[in-house]
């Protein structure tokens, strides 16, 4: 896997949308912005204009599950926010565990220099995990 890649991760909640920019060049995140959510055509507009001026090629959307790894009220919200984005976006989207990411960014939130809500910070916890994940495949 070479391909170069700007990759923008999307914590989904019914009141807030959190999002987080990285990529494969550096392999750093870092939340970018808090979208309140009002609605659908609301959100797809927000997340198409960062798509657009962000250069993004990869989305990552966190997948919710219980400590027991079953399936969640709010992971059917997914499913469905999931499918919503596949049919408005010509973009590959993956799902990725968020488990506890919520609770690793009030850590990072109370413990480090970075400022903001909870929602933009938990998707960089899980996008760092990801960016993790597929560093070693880079760089072979």
């Amino acid at each position: 896997m070479n391909k170069y890649l700007n990759i923008l991760a999307i914590d989904y909640g019914d009141k807030r949308v959190g999002v987080a920019r990285g990529d494969t060049d550096t392999f750093l995140s870092r939340p970018y912005k808090i979208i309140e959510n009002k609605g659908m055509d609301f959100l797809i507009s927000e997340i198409k204009e960062i798509i657009k001026e962000s250069d993004i090629n990869l989305l990552i959307l966190g997948y919710p599950l219980s400590l027991s790894g079953k399936k969640t009220l709010q992971t059917e919200k997914i499913n469905n926010f999931y499918n919503f984005l596949k049919n408005n976006l010509d973009l590959e989207i993956i799902k990725v565990n968020e488990q506890l990411s919520s609770r690793q960014a009030k850590n990072i939130l109370h413990s480090d220099s970075i400022s903001g809500r909870v929602d933009d910070v938990a998707a960089m916890v899980f996008l760092d995990s990801f960016l993790d994940s597929i560093k070693k495949d880079y760089e072979s």
